[in-house]
């Protein structure tokens, strides 16, 4: 967490981050890379990854699913 920079990476909203990977092993192209969804739980300093989905099979992740996503990391970060 201490080297993760927020202005390098676009802000969803609530501690919510998309950070695009891209692949050595992939043809170059933004459209031919990963994206990783994270939350950030700034009172412990942790980054909680929520999803990883390929740009070229997946446009973009719809808003119902990430939160649903974020929802289970919630509940499991409370237990």
């Amino acid at each position: 967490m201490e080297n993760f920079d927020k202005n390098k990476f676009v802000h969803i909203g609530n501690n919510v981050y998309k950070i695009r990977l891209k692949c050595d092993e992939i043809a170059k192209g933004k459209s031919k890379s990963f994206r990783l969804i994270i939350f950030i739980v700034e009172d412990d300093n942790i980054l909680v990854p929520i999803t990883i989905y390929f740009k070229g099979e997946c446009e973009s992740i719809g808003k119902k699913e990430l939160n649903n996503h974020l929802e289970m990391i919630l509940l499991e970060l409370l237990a």
